[in-house]
């Protein structure tokens, strides 16, 4: 009866440790989160500031703009994939024969 004690002790102990090293990431990740929130939102104020910044970013999204035109087009050009086809057939030969034994044996199922 001790080894059952012992062994539900060790469980909930064992338990318990997963579930506090379970919060304490979910507390890490969250402070991760809050902290790079604030200084993205302070990058992007200081970005929003100079004109020569605003330029380029237009024109990385008139770039970005166009490569996914050109590959949205690449792909309506392309058509639907064709599957290959299997290199052998569904049912090779050896399963052939081991199946025409069992129905040999047992005969036609009706």
């Amino acid at each position: 009866m001790s080894n059952l004690v012992l062994a539900l002790q060790i469980t909930l102990f064992g338990m318990f440790l997963i579930f506090v090293a379970m919060v304490l990431l979910w507390a890490l990740l969250a402070l991760m989160v809050f902290i790079l929130a604030r200084v993205q939102t302070s990058k992007t104020e200081e970005i929003e500031g100079t004109d020569e910044n605003s330029e380029e970013e237009q024109m990385r999204q008139q770039a970005v703009a166009v490569a996914v035109s050109a590959a949205l087009h690449q792909r309506t050009i392309a058509g639907p994939g064709r599957f290959p086809l299997p290199p052998t057939a569904f049912v090779s030969a050896w399963q052939a024969v081991l199946r025409s034994h069992i129905l040999n044996k047992r005969g036609v199922a009706r």
